[in-house]
């Protein structure tokens, strides 16, 4: 009880009338972080394979390789998880479909 009585009595909490005593958790902004600590996890991970890994040169070149696999299929998996929402959107309001006067 006392861990949310330390968060919920802080100025901003008497600010903005929240005296129901409940911690809120906007999820968009989580998905935000997590994403970050993700991408910070992912290239530091690379980084000490690649520099402190005693690789030999053609080990390095297939790093490289598989470092742009990886990307690649991050920008694919993140365009296919739009499906049917977001380009589809995009498409209908930046498209101009007119050529000329047809």
């Amino acid at each position: 009880m006392g861990w949310y009585c330390c968060i919920c009595n802080c100025s901003c909490c008497s600010y903005y009338g929240c005296n129901d005593r409940r911690i809120v958790i906007n999820p968009t902004v989580v998905a935000g972080y997590t994403a970050i600590v993700f991408t910070i996890i992912f290239f530091v991970y690379f980084g000490v394979i690649y520099f402190t890994g005693k690789l030999t040169d053609a080990e390095k070149q297939r790093m490289w390789a598989l470092f742009l696999v990886c990307i690649a299929s991050a920008c694919f998996w993140s365009g296919f998880e739009q499906a049917g929402s977001s380009l589809n959107l995009f498409a209908r309001d930046y498209t101009d479909r007119s050529y000329w006067y047809f």
